[in-house]
């Protein structure tokens, strides 16, 4: 029995075979490489592509979203007949019981509004009125900035700072700074917005195809 299975398997017929289905599965091998690569990868990288350029609009989306809900919430703030009357009420009479009013305002205002945490007011001259609470040290050292001194030189101009986080808690804050004429005085008005929803909406869209995300802004400061 031994001697027939071995010359079955030393015959030229079966080495043959063996040679064939070798060569078979190699060539298989190479045409399925070749299919992936000249026909199935260039429509998944073009897919992963499609679904990159999707996921980083809806991202702009929501920073657009920000972004004028900051810039609306500025001019809402600033044309409230309440801080009006009682900036009118200090410059008439400027003592420690109109200031305080000033500030109360500004308390009252961020009490309706959870996604500001505070609000610094601050005339040429160097006076500032501030919304009392939540504001921290990092907040106020927005002001010795040179993005904050630039704005703040310029006419009607304003800008976004950086995102940072609070050192207290993990809190993501963006100050909102802009200038405003009320009647003949000129202010610099700085909001300070919590945009811990835009960040970690912002991670969440990004960790789903992107290692890593970074927020800048049109001069390419992050």
């Amino acid at each position: 029995m031994k001697n027939i299975f071995k010359t079955y398997k030393d015959s030229s017929i079966v080495q043959k075979m063996i040679r064939n289905i070798i060569l078979i599965e190699i060539l298989t091998l190479v045409l399925t490489t070749l299919i992936s690569y000249f026909i199935l990868w260039p429509r998944l990288n073009k897919s992963a592509i499609s679904e990159a350029m999707n996921t980083n609009n809806e991202i702009a989306n929501q920073i657009n979203t920000s972004i004028t809900n900051m810039t609306d919430t500025s001019k809402y703030i600033i044309n409230l007949n309440d801080l009006k009357s009682n900036l009118s009420s200090y410059y008439d009479e400027p003592n420690q019981k109109y200031y305080n009013r000033v500030c109360l305002t500004l308390n009252n205002i961020i009490s309706n509004m959870s996604y500001v945490k505070g609000i610094i007011l601050e005339k040429q001259n160097g006076i500032q009125f501030n919304s009392i609470t939540n504001l921290q040290q990092e907040d106020f050292d927005i002001l010795e900035t040179d993005f904050y001194k630039n704005i703040q030189d310029s006419r009607y101009s304003k800008g976004y700072s950086p995102i940072y986080a609070s050192s207290s808690n993990s809190l993501y804050t963006m100050a909102y700074v802009s200038n405003y004429y009320i009647g003949t005085e000129n202010y610099t008005l700085t909001i300070f917005f919590n945009v811990n929803h835009l960040v970690e909406t912002t991670q969440n869209l990004s960790g789903t195809l992107f290692s890593g995300s970074i927020l800048t802004d049109s001069q390419g400061k992050s």
